[in-house]
């Protein structure tokens, strides 16, 4: 009976993916992963591993179960909390300090929740996107029975929904100089904003918490300042915004904006805060208020800076 009881309670796990598998790939499960690699990788590793609590346990249940890997990609309504973190943990020394595990590909979901410097060997390990993910596949440049990484060029004139890119580090790259747009079109919401920030504008983003939060890689060619392009929300009973800039913990400048439009912000990068080679940069709206407060609308959300754009220059 206990036996019983235990199937059952666990069955929000394992059920859904029984579905999955007792009924054809191509009619009801659409799985992302298109491209040749995941093939030749399933049949190479003996587990596959994500270095965070999962959430692509459906995509990666299978691909495991397909190729009769290994995984911490379940998903169970019964979870031993300790010796999950314990695994994230031993993971993520892997992946931070070495050695890597050879028979193991690793899956990252994205570099915001995992900034830490990757420690890996470019002349013999492979670190990619590969249809949307994240892939570091220990080993592969150096496998003799692993085909060769395809550029994307390539690789699209054979299947053309396969996409992939190998990468050098899991950071989008930054330049110096480049100006990183946060419209709605453009990279810089999906690649550096974390919280605080509302849907996608043409001009830009609205802050929409008392604090807003971005994490960037520095440039290689290191930045002395970084300049804001800014919008601020202002009614007539509100003709100013009081904002603090934060960055790696420190206070990096202050401003009031008393302009709904054309505001720009310059502040100096100070030696502690290049020390490290992640920004994690906070926008702090001091007075911001809702729109439905200012009497302008039904919008209740708590609106300080709009952000255009941010620049790293010398």
């Amino acid at each position: 009976m206990g036996a019983l009881f235990q199937a059952i309670d666990t069955s929000a796990g394992w059920w859904p993916m029984r579905k999955i598998m007792n009924v054809p790939i191509s009619s009801e499960f659409k799985s992302p992963l298109k491209n040749p690699f995941w093939k030749a990788a399933g049949l190479h590793y003996q587990n596959v591993v994500m270095d965070e609590r999962p959430i692509f346990w459906e995509t990666f249940g299978l691909y495991a179960a397909q190729y009769g890997l290994s995984t911490n990609m379940v998903h169970l309504a019964r979870l031993d909390d300790g010796k999950a973190n314990k695994s994230m943990e031993k993971l993520r020394k892997e992946v931070n300090q070495g050695p890597l595990n050879a028979n193991s590909l690793y899956i990252f979901r994205d570099w915001k929740d995992s900034p830490q410097q990757i420690r890996f060997d470019p002349k013999a390990d492979l670190l990619a996107r590969i249809d949307g993910f994240n892939v570091l596949a220990p080993g592969w440049k150096v496998c003799s029975n692993c085909p060769p990484f395809e550029s994307e060029a390539a690789l699209a004139k054979k299947l053309t929904s396969a996409k992939t890119s190998e990468l050098n580090q899991l950071a989008p790259e930054i330049h110096l100089g480049e100006k990183i747009i946060f419209s709605s079109q453009a990279r810089g919401r999906d690649d550096f904003m974390i919280r605080g920030w509302g849907y996608g504008e043409e001009w830009g983003t609205w802050a929409v918490a008392p604090q807003a939060k971005l994490i960037f890689n520095f440039p290689s060619s290191k930045p002395k300042k970084m300049v804001i392009n800014a919008k601020a929300f202002l009614a007539p009973k509100h003709l100013q915004q009081e904002i603090e800039i934060w960055g790696n913990g420190s206070l990096l400048g202050k401003a009031t904006l008393k302009k709904s439009d054309g505001n720009q912000i310059e502040l100096t990068l100070p030696d502690q805060v290049m020390a490290n080679p992640i920004l994690n940069l906070e926008f702090r709206s001091i007075n911001a208020v809702s729109p439905k407060d200012m009497g302008l609308g039904t919008d209740e959300r708590l609106l300080g800076i709009g952000l255009q754009s941010i620049q790293f220059t010398r």
